[in-house]
């Protein structure tokens, strides 16, 4: 899924370096790690569940059945009565950041937005992660939006897309700005067949609005195509840039095909064939993920900040441009020993004895049940009688529990044995860059100063998968992310 798919390295297309008009531009990191939201200690009330399905919930969000974490880049808009509103996506159980400014905003309980779950391919409403709000003078909110097909019976992801919502209730609720399939934004013209690698549009930067003379009235958005290489349709991995002049209407971007802005992209193959899939390709202008597309005042030009060559371990970079479409070469905001991008995991020492309790049921041949170590989780798995190098079968080992009693446990996913081993401690890595100016004009935060602030979200080091990679989910399935911010300076 958009979580855990590692973010590829691209190579970026060649271009001409656009000079600027004087020095050399440069950012750091000037200030340390600071937390914005910190799970352990703010998420809201309740068991947290998993991403998934998992320890009983029904495949909807209710209280005690959602992770409570931001799962994209935050996003922030001011209201009409100036107080921020920051977005922090997940697919099951949305919740906001709310505060006076942004450097005050809080995280509040009350869900804006659960994804549609509409298994229909034509319907391009399955799960859906609301990545990028721009607020209208009358105060109606539109959104492009991150969503993903899951295959129902496993909850793979097959294909991915970016819709267009609206909210018209200062963000409290949203629901497709048109009746699906009419709220498409970009989508791939040819469809999902079995054995495809997962393809399609994906993580749409924010919007802005041009400062060009005599295309102010254009807004302008990236958005992500494909997961990875190339893909076997012949639509070329990066970011492209796309505009419009009417946010209310998802089919009226139109993207970057290398002579203009030319290429429309919301189409839907699951209706009806597409008769001509090469009108719909668009041209990358850059390898970039998770983009921050901004106004500098200090250059005088667009800015985006983003992940270093499309590598979530390699830390952040910025380009400049006048166009939108001719960008200079990455430069790399300077970490300056405050923050390790690839993260500061280490590993803990394994428990002895291992915590909890094993059970033994006959089902479908024998399963190893787990229990994790205050008993409220069962974990299983169709493993042989000594899972982890731990006997479990023997007499010593095996616990027994009367039917009604193991029955009362809620079961959760199978157990690894990362889940019952070392445990461990600091950022497993950062991921999702969002940069943010508190102090940027617009209500849609459109511009970036000498100095701003980027959000991360960390997957925090719970538990050793391997033996170098710690992942943030802990034995009962809960997994452990927050929201950081650093301080980085721009100079030129």
């Amino acid at each position: 899924t958009m979580r855990w798919m590692p973010a590829a390295c691209v190579l970026l297309l060649p271009r001409s370096p656009v000079e600027l008009v004087a020095g050399v531009p440069s950012a750091i990191v000037r200030g340390p790690v600071a937390p914005v939201y910190t799970w352990d200690t703010d998420h809201c009330p309740g068991r947290r569940g998993s991403f998934e399905t998992n320890g009983g919930c029904p495949n909807d969000v209710q209280l005690g059945c959602d992770p409570d974490v931001a799962d994209a880049p935050i996003k922030a808009f001011r209201g009409l009565d100036k107080s921020v509103t920051v977005l922090a996506p997940v697919d099951l159980g949305s919740r906001p950041l709310l505060g006076a400014t942004l450097d005050t905003a809080k995280h509040g309980c009350r869900v804006y937005f659960n994804s549609t779950l509409n298994y229909s391919m034509a319907a391009c409403a399955c799960r859906e992660w609301i990545q990028s709000p721009y607020i209208l003078p009358n105060g109606s909110i539109y959104a492009l939006t991150h969503m993903e097909y899951h295959n129902e019976s496993n909850q793979v992801i097959l294909w991915s897309a970016v819709t267009l919502l609206a909210s018209h209730d200062r963000g409290q609720s949203w629901a497709h700005a048109k009746p699906a399939p009419n709220h498409i934004v970009a989508a791939s013209p040819h469809r999902y067949a079995d054995g495809d690698p997962l393809f399609g549009f994906r993580s749409p930067s924010n919007i802005v609005r041009s400062r060009i003379p005599g295309d102010t009235q254009h807004l302008y958005a990236f958005v992500t195509t494909g997961w990875g290489a190339q893909d076997r349709f012949g639509q070329s991995s990066g970011a492209c840039i796309m505009r419009t002049t009417d946010l209310t209407d998802p089919a009226s971007w139109r993207a970057w095909g290398g002579q203009g802005f030319t290429v429309p992209l919301a189409v839907n193959p699951y209706l009806t064939p597409i008769p001509t899939p090469e009108s719909h390709k668009c041209l990358p202008v850059t390898n970039m993920t998770y983009i921050s597309l901004l106004w500098s005042s200090l250059y005088s030009q667009y800015i985006i900040v983003g992940t270093h060559d499309g590598n979530d371990s390699a830390g952040w970079a910025f380009q400049l441009s006048s166009d939108f479409v001719n960008w200079t070469s990455q430069v790399a905001i300077d970490p300056n020993g405050l923050v390790t991008p690839s993260g500061n995991a280490s590993k803990a020492t394994p428990p002895s004895p291992i915590p909890g309790s094993w059970i033994r049921r006959e089902h479908n041949g024998t399963a190893i049940y787990w229990l994790n170590g205050n008993k409220t989780v069962r974990h299983w798995n169709t493993v042989g009688c000594t899972p982890c190098g731990v006997p479990a079968c023997t007499p010593a080992v095996l616990h027994i529990l009367p039917d009604a009693e193991f029955d009362a446990i809620p079961e959760g996913p199978r157990f690894g044995c990362d889940m019952i081993g070392a445990g461990g401690a600091g950022v497993a890595e950062y991921i999702y860059p969002s940069l943010i100016d508190p102090k940027a004009p617009s209500d849609n935060f459109e511009e970036v100063g000498e100095n701003a602030t980027l959000f991360l979200v960390t997957n925090n080091c719970i538990a050793w998968k391997s033996a170098s990679k710690c992942t943030p989910w802990d034995s009962d399935g809960i997994v452990h992310r927050d929201i950081v911010s650093l301080p980085v300076s721009f100079a030129k």
